[in-house]
């Protein structure tokens, strides 16, 4: 499946804010479209999108925290920026389209 989907911090299939937080970022390929096995989320599922590409940064603020973006692109439609790489060349990519869904993230090991 050719999707994007984050969950709360879970453990052990329950919510647990000890958890980990787990990001699948599978939609900067090919759009699917394909149907979710359960169409209702799981109670530890924050976000799920199939319908669209994005890539997600991840930027560490500070030794204890980190921010986590997912950033929504117009690559299913034929708007497109020209964007240039150096002197001579220049390439074509999806125009960003906003972040769509946003996380602080506290290291909780930190001493």
């Amino acid at each position: 499946l050719h999707a994007y989907m984050r969950t709360e911090p879970v453990y052990k299939g329950k919510r647990n804010k000890k958890g980990p937080v787990h990001i699948i970022l599978g939609n900067g390929g090919r759009q699917a479209n394909t149907p979710y096995y359960n169409k209702v989320p799981e109670e530890w599922i924050a976000v799920r999108d199939h319908t669209t590409y994005g890539y997600g940064t991840l930027e560490f603020v500070n030794v204890t925290h980190a921010r986590y973006e997912w950033v929504q692109t117009d690559a299913n439609d034929i708007s497109t920026v020209k964007v240039k790489v150096n002197e001579e060349d220049s390439a074509t990519r999806a125009k960003d389209r906003g972040v769509k869904d946003k996380l602080y993230v506290k290291n909780q090991l930190y001493l």
